[in-house]
Order: C-alpha cells, then structure tokens, then sequence
C-alpha cells in the first residue's frame, strides 16, 4: 500500500476508534471531557508508531477553559516520543499559567542552511531532545496580559550518516548541547473561545535571550510573533494567521527556524528549510459538514532567510483541505487530518488534535 494511502487508512482508523472512548463528567462548578484516542501510524523512517493520546478540557462556568494532554509514541524502530501539556486559566481569567515538556528520540533531515538547500543534499540525524517551555501570563488591562517565559532544551545528536554535514562536525551544535532562554513578552486576546476559535483576535509576541551565563551553550535570542484575527462568515469561519520567528547571535543548527509542522506551512518536510529567520501568513476557511464532521480549506506562503532584510528571496506557498471531527458533544476541541501541498511537489498528510491556528 503507497505511503500516503496507508496514512490515510490509519488517520480514520484512529478517528472511528475515539468515538467510544470519549466522554464527559459533569460538576456543578465545571463540566469535564476526557478524550482518549489511540494513535497509529507508519513512516519510511521509523517504520509501525503506536501510542496514545489522553485529553482533558475542565469547562468551568465562566471564563476559560483548563486543557491538560498527555501523548506517547513508540516506533518498530525503538524511537520515542512522550509530550505532556498543561495551559490552565484562573477565575475571571486573570492568571493564564502553560507548561508543555517534550522528551523526543526522533530522526531528522538535514538538507542546509537557507532556502536555497538542495533537494539532493539531503541527510539524517536522530536528535534526543528533552525540553521544558513554560509561561506565567498576568492581565493587565481589559484584553491584554503580560507574560514571563522561559525555555530549557537539552539535545543530543547521535546517528548522523557518514560523511555529511552533521557527521563532519562544521556545524555549530553538532554534538548537541543545552540551550536556557527566559524571556519577558505580551499579549492581546478576545477569542471567543480559546477551543476552535470562531470570533476574536489574538496577539502575541515576546522575547527570550540565552546566554552562558545563564548556563545556555548557546548564546542566541528569540522573537516570536503570532498574530490571529477570526470571524464568522455564514455557517463556517475565516480564520487568518501571521507568524514571525527571529534567531539572532549564534544558535545551534537544531534549534533555528523550521519550516514545516503540522500548524505552520504545512506540506514541507520538517527541517526541509532552517535558518535564522522565518516569516508565514496563512488564512482557512472552516465550515461544518453534518453533525460532528467539518472540513477546512487553507493556504499560505512564507519564506526563510539568515535576517529580516533576507526574507522574501525565496517564497514557500502552501495549500491544503483537511477534515475534522469532533468527538466530544458541546466541546470544539477536533480531531484533525489535513493533506497540503508545497514548493517543488512536496506534500504532507497531517493527524493532530485542535485546529493548526
């Protein structure tokens, strides 16, 4: 069975498999839903994944939700994947407190450093990641918040192929390292929900800086700028998205800017593009189709470059339609599958949990 096709199979596999397994437990302070979904997949290089996925959104009477996730993957090839995920709101929504941990041994591409890597340069690395991202988020005024950040990433590269770049040793990080990042930003929220938004605008921005003597290997700074803006039209919902990722001073090869994932210019390999800077836009339509199906129409373009004054040399368009389901009655929270196209005929199939944006 082709690669893409058997993806596919398994995304539905894993959609009708979640239906019995989803529920909701109801207080008189806040309604809970617990969403367990198994999860089964296939990839040339890591072979059979299998592991599993529990969610639970905690609704309370007012206000925002609490969500906490828990995701395991094993591969027939002995990589793994434990990532576990808190966002909780206090009463009146003054407090937003996040803690994601990631604890990865996954395969890598290398293909250089700009937009213009070759396709034939391609090589592979396995990157043993253990990272820690946390936000405090206090309200300041009506909409917005401010917000302390801090991030602590620890990477081993090991099993890169003979003769390559990452073999050879000239790139910076090439043994791994530890990279510590506080930061200070703000943020601009009126979603109507932070769940499959469907009205509102969201901003954030903020700015991080690692350095030796904060115990970092690498001394380099990170702005990160994601803006959002929702409005219903009709049955279904635009939504608009402009993300901006600056890396300036010195950052290692594995943590610079990446093009492709499951949320940002979606239908590039990830890693097929880095570098310093990354800019993106991207806009969907979502609109249901009967009862808890809905699809989703997007596309984008963004482009990657060693500065600001770099970006646009090059651009990378996206485009896709994906599918939703949304298993638990009364919640937005979706079980996702999205196939997009991009640059040069790449393409990739997507299965996440929540919307990309």
């Amino acid at each position: 069975m082709h690669a893409m096709t058997r993806q596919l199979v398994t995304a539905l596999v894993a959609i009708a498999l979640a239906v019995p397994f989803s529920g909701q437990l109801a207080g008189q302070q806040a309604k809970t839903s617990v969403l367990i979904l198994p999860a089964i997949g296939s990839a040339p290089e890591t072979g059979l994944q299998f592991g599993g996925l529990v969610m639970q959104v905690k609704r309370p009477v007012t206000g925002r939700p609490s969500i906490n996730q828990a995701y395991v993957l094993f591969t027939a090839k002995h990589q793994f994947q434990l990532t576990l995920e808190h966002d909780g709101w206090t009463t009146g929504d003054t407090w937003r407190h996040y803690a994601k941990i990631d604890l990865l041994d996954f395969p890598m591409p290398y293909f250089g450093i700009g937009a213009d890597a070759p396709e034939a340069a391609e090589e592979w690395f396995t990157a043993r990641t253990e990272q820690v991202l946390g936000k405090v988020q206090r309200r300041l005024a009506g909409a917005w918040y401010g917000m302390a950040v801090a991030r602590v990433v620890h990477t081993a590269i090991r099993d890169a192929e003979p003769g390559g770049a990452v073999a050879a040793g000239t790139l910076r990080g090439f043994e791994g390292g530890t990279l510590v990042q506080p930061g200070v930003g703000a943020m601009y929220d009126t979603r109507d929900d932070v769940i499959g938004t469907e009205r509102g605008r969201f901003l954030e921005a903020s700015f991080a800086v690692a350095d030796r003597a904060l115990g970092s290997d690498f001394g380099t700074n990170r702005t990160l700028i994601d803006g959002r803006a929702y409005r219903r039209i009709g049955p279904g919902v635009v939504a608009t998205q402009a993300y901006v990722e600056l890396n300036s001073g010195a950052p290692s090869f594995d943590q610079m800017s990446l093009v492709g994932s499951s949320r940002v210019l979606r239908g590039y390999t990830k890693g097929r593009y880095r570098d310093r800077a990354l800019a993106a836009a991207q806009v969907e339509w979502r609109a249901p189709i009967a009862g808890k199906w809905r699809y989703a129409l997007f596309g984008g373009v963004g482009a990657i470059g060693s500065s600001p004054s770099d970006l646009g040399s090059v651009t990378l368009p996206t485009y896709g339609a994906g599918i939703r389901f949304r298993p638990i009655k009364g919640e937005r929270s979706s079980l996702r599958l999205d196939y997009a196209r991009g640059r040069d005929g790449s393409s990739g199939l997507y299965i996440a949990i929540d919307e990309a944006f």
